[in-house]
């Protein structure tokens, strides 16, 4: 029986090739237009037909690389991504090498003029030079990739502390001032990042190199284990010791956890602190249902003394 994708998948292939015939047949035209009818000569004709000639390469390297996207991304979404970046990144080194054979730039008249020209380019190309490279580094080191999950930490990107919930600055928490998703995409220039909110922030190359990363994807295949803190408010009226044998009985059968008292507040309670180390993968899920039990302990206890 015949898949609807499968009748897609060739829809968009023929689609592609027709795309690509067409463009090959209008820069051809295009290029009887400018010498025949216009009537260029000599390095203007050459300038004109490179500038063809790359319009060209750079929509047939899209169509390719988008082609290979859309022929991976329902198996693998980050292989998908990875192989359209590639192509991309392997199209413009060929197109830069084609441009210094065309006008018959070598080495050395580079490296002779390399003074003069980094200066000009410098200054006028500096913002998008910089993420460029920047987006090479960040795809051949691997820090990030499609599919990790990361907190971007940079002076760069405003980040609200209105954002947080009012409770996590009262926690002991570690609180960490920056916008955390799942990274969408890594291109040559910019970084596409999908935020828990559902919007898309787009990040320039450079900023992500010159801040920080939390890299949480990695932090779960490189360490099993995660550290928790818990602290939980007890009326004094009840028994310390008492307490803390119950807390620990409660916490047990969860791993090693250390009970203690941390300290007394002014509102007649005592703070006791649970800290430990649970299962990186659902240490959220445990420390649920430790607070759970927590709180259920604490409102048995209180209706027995007003019971009392």
């Amino acid at each position: 029986m015949i898949k609807i994708n499968d009748i897609l998948q060739v829809k968009n292939k023929k689609s592609n090739i027709v795309k690509i015939i067409l463009s090959i047949l209008l820069g051809f035209s295009a290029y009887i237009l400018v010498k025949y009818l216009i009537g260029l000569q000599g390095l203007e004709l050459k300038i004109a037909t490179f500038a063809i000639i790359s319009a060209i390469w750079i929509y047939i390297t899209k169509s390719i690389a988008l082609y290979y996207y859309n022929v991976y991304k329902e198996e693998n979404k980050t292989l998908a991504l990875e192989i359209k970046s590639a192509i991309q990144i392997v199209s413009f080194f060929l197109l830069t090498i084609y441009a210094l054979i065309y006008f018959n730039i070598s080495i050395t008249y580079i490296l002779a003029s390399s003074t003069i020209l980094g200066i000009i380019v410098g200054f006028a190309l500096q913002p998008i030079l910089s993420n460029f490279f920047a987006g090479i580094l960040l795809l051949l080191s691997g820090s990030l990739k499609p599919g990790d999950e990361i907190r971007i930490l940079n002076v760069n990107i405003p980040y609200h502390l209105s954002f947080l919930p009012p409770y996590k600055f009262f926690s002991r928490d570690f609180l960490y001032i920056g916008y955390r998703g799942i990274v969408y995409e890594v291109s040559l220039l910019f970084t596409k990042i999908l935020l828990k909110t559902g919007e898309v922030i787009i990040v320039p190359n450079n900023v992500i190199l010159n801040g920080a990363i939390i890299n949480y994807s990695i932090s779960k295949k490189e360490s099993e284990l995660k550290e928790i803190k818990i602290r939980f408010e007890v009326p004094q009226i009840l028994d310390p010791e008492t307490t803390l044998k119950d807390v620990e009985k409660i916490v047990e059968k969860y791993g090693k956890l250390n009970v203690y008292i941390d300290e007394v507040s002014e509102k007649d309670y005592y703070i006791i602190s649970i800290e430990g180390n649970l299962d990186y993968n659902n240490y959220r899920e445990i420390k649920s249902e430790i607070l759970k039990e927590l709180i259920k302990y604490k409102n048995i206890k209180m209706k027995e003394i007003k019971g009392n």
